[in-house]
């Protein structure tokens, strides 16, 4: 008898095994592929957000997925450039995603991302608005431990002021510590960028910032931007981003020759002027103090001039 329950037992095992791997294979086929992705894009559409690719890849036993020639918009505005395209993204999940019903990203590369907000003369913008939502979410409690992306490029459109704001490369890693959450980030550019405004032309030789995202607050390492002779870093936190609170310094080295060009001031103006400054408190009733430096200011008819100023 025991015998004969052991033999059943084997061949149901072995009929459970056998439909597990016929659902696999059947969820891996190109059609199922392809139902996956409709199922994606329509979910987006629903948060107005218009998604194009080329390809849906994934490996549900190895937690996989993949999708190539990315393109986002918004559904409101089509008719305007897409905010964000990607040449290739992998994602690998880690197995807690199962267990804990929370996103836990064990890796991502992004290759290629290209960003591009447009604010038209109207003040339509490409940014997806998702509707208002009827029902109280709880934020998910998500994890990147890490993320790569490489060959990254940046171009801000404001129309309405005919500002253009571009940084050609640039990488951003990410690294996520599964203990509290906290995620260091860093973003560096890898060719120089430029401003223009009214056709005039500020060079952006290098951005690099280094940061640490918590639950509720950001924390500034350094943050610095290079052009020309001038040089500004910013360093400090933002707690609560509900009702962001501010506790931030900034230090300054400026060359006022190109500024002064770039802001269309036909005087002549040369010199160093250095600054330093701290914003704190609520950003509703943020308090700011600076104090100005300036050695061999020239302006126009006057020169040599020395300035100090505090506030």
């Amino acid at each position: 008898m025991w015998r004969r329950t052991i033999r059943y037992g084997v061949i149901s095992l072995g009929g459970l095994l056998l439909l597990f791997a016929a659902a696999a294979l059947l969820l891996h086929t190109e059609w199922a592929r392809g139902a996956v992705f409709t199922r994606l894009r329509d979910s987006l559409r629903e948060q107005n957000i218009l998604l194009e690719a080329s390809g849906l890849e994934y490996n549900l036993l190895a937690l996989r997925a993949g999708l190539r020639d990315v393109k986002v918009r918004s559904a409101q505005t089509p008719d305007l450039p897409p905010i964000a395209t990607v040449g290739e993204a992998r994602v690998v999940l880690n197995w807690r995603t199962l267990t804990s019903f929370s996103p836990d990203v064990e890796s991502a590369i992004i290759t290629k991302p290209a960003l591009h907000l447009v604010i038209e003369k109207d003040g339509r913008t490409n940014i997806p608005r998702p509707p208002p939502s009827k029902i109280a979410s709880k934020p998910l409690e998500w994890l990147v431990r890490s993320l790569v992306a490489a060959g990254g490029s940046l171009r801000v459109e404001d129309r309405r002021h005919d500002i253009n704001v571009s940084l050609a490369a640039w990488k951003l890693t990410v690294d996520g510590a599964a203990a509290t959450r906290h995620h260091k980030i860093t973003l560096t550019t890898e060719k120089a960028g430029e401003v223009l405004y009214a056709g005039r032309r500020l060079a952006v030789d290098r951005l690099a910032v280094a940061a640490t995202l918590e639950k509720d607050a950001l924390e500034i390492a350094l943050a610095s931007l290079v052009s020309g002779g001038s040089r500004i870093e910013l360093a400090g936190r933002v707690n609560d981003f509900d009702a962001p609170k501010l506790d931030l310094r900034a230090k300054s080295i400026l060359d006022p020759a190109p500024l002064a060009v770039f802001a269309g001031i036909p005087e002549k103006v040369a010199g160093r002027i250095e600054l330093e400054a701290t914003a704190t408190g609520a950003v509703a009733r943020v308090k700011i103090a600076a104090t100005v430096a300036g050695n061999g200011i020239a302006y126009g008819e006057f020169s040599g001039v020395t300035l100090a100023a505090k506030g």
